[in-house]
């Protein structure tokens, strides 16, 4: 007998040119660089009308890699 595990939560950010509201933040718009979200029907229908895209999360190691305190590379 073969398991599957279902994946509970997705991350997922807006596609170009579109703002898409959150229901579990009031509402609030998206960030651009996206973020978690649960895997339930309201982002599903978001993803098959190409509203959102899935994505790998950015690590936030690598945002900061390199950058110094006074603002300077």
């Amino acid at each position: 007998m073969t398991e599957t595990v279902q994946c509970t939560r997705v991350h997922v950010k807006p596609c170009e040119g579109r703002a898409v509201r959150m229901p579990e933040r009031q509402h609030q718009l998206m960030p651009p660089e996206g973020m978690e979200v649960p895997h339930n029907v309201y982002w599903r229908r978001r993803l098959a009308v190409g509203d959102v895209v899935i994505v790998q999360p950015a690590a936030k190691a690598a945002a900061t890699k390199g950058v110094k305190s006074d603002g300077n590379q």
